[in-house]
């Protein structure tokens, strides 16, 4: 009797659980390759915001100088340059953080998710 469930158990249902599991593993490698391409997305536009908030912040700093000068005020609005200047400053952080995102999700997106799922316990 155990010889027989033994028997039945190797020769059809084994192969069955095996081909399920080998479904399940391409499934899995497709769903890595995918969030993989989603990570390096989304740092890639957050490193891209990051510069444009950066290079922002320089050329408004920049254009009301200029507009002082012409103007011939003797200096610009302090609140104003302080908020443009914690702008750029910000872009930068983020371009910079971002950016180090970005490396790690092209060349080890395995250190990248393990982050992300510690992160979530």
């Amino acid at each position: 009797m155990i010889d027989q469930l033994y028997q039945d158990f190797t020769t059809k249902l084994l192969p069955q659980i095996q081909a399920g599991v080998e479904i399940s593993k391409e499934y899995f490698m497709d769903l890595f390759e995918r969030y993989v391409n989603y990570l390096i997305l989304t740092d890639a536009i957050k490193c891209g915001i990051g510069l444009i908030m950066f290079i922002g912040g320089i050329i408004v700093i920049y254009k009301f100088e200029k507009y002082y000068e012409k103007q011939g005020l003797g200096g610009g609005n302090g609140t104003l340059y302080f908020f443009i200047i914690l702008m750029g400053i910000i872009g930068l952080i983020g371009f910079i953080l971002d950016g180090l995102n970005l490396i790690k999700d092209i060349y080890i997106p395995e250190i990248r998710i393990w982050e992300i799922l510690s992160g979530m316990i």
